[in-house]
């Protein structure tokens, strides 16, 4: 059947391959996974035995707020070292062909879940993976 999400994916009768199902609210069903309804834009949190959201901080909720930590663009002679990324990641690239990238180095870097989809805010067609590449005329 066709999906009824417009650009989302759909499932074509005898071709084989992995699927997955997600972004529903019945299927939450473990400690902290979420849905987010984005008609009306409430978002559904499962919590650790049933505990109570209104006794709940701030900072106990953790959630992806940005693609990139950085983005870097026509630099050279740069390091980044010792920092653990959170639902974050880097984009490192030349823009154009004339812009290279040199003496670029990442050290002990610590990502935690860098890269994802959007499926669940109705983004189907667009990821934020980690990026390095360099590009030249030639």
């Amino acid at each position: 059947p066709d999906s009824d999400v417009e650009g989302a994916p759909t499932y074509e009768e005898g071709r084989e391959g992995l699927f997955y199902m997600e972004n529903h609210l019945n299927l939450l069903d473990s400690p902290k996974e979420f849905y987010y309804n984005p008609t009306t834009r409430a978002l559904y949190l499962k919590l650790e035995d049933g505990a109570d959201p209104t006794n709940m901080e701030v900072s106990d909720v953790k959630a992806r707020i940005q693609d990139y930590a950085f983005i870097i663009t026509n630099c050279s002679y740069l390091t980044i070292k010792n920092i653990h990324f959170l639902s974050t990641t880097v984009y490192a690239g030349a823009e154009t062909p004339d812009e290279i990238l040199h003496h670029i180095t990442f050290d002990s870097l610590n990502m935690s879940f860098p890269s994802v989809m959007k499926r669940g805010l109705g983004e189907y067609n667009t990821s934020y993976p980690t990026t390095l590449c360099n590009t030249n005329k030639d």
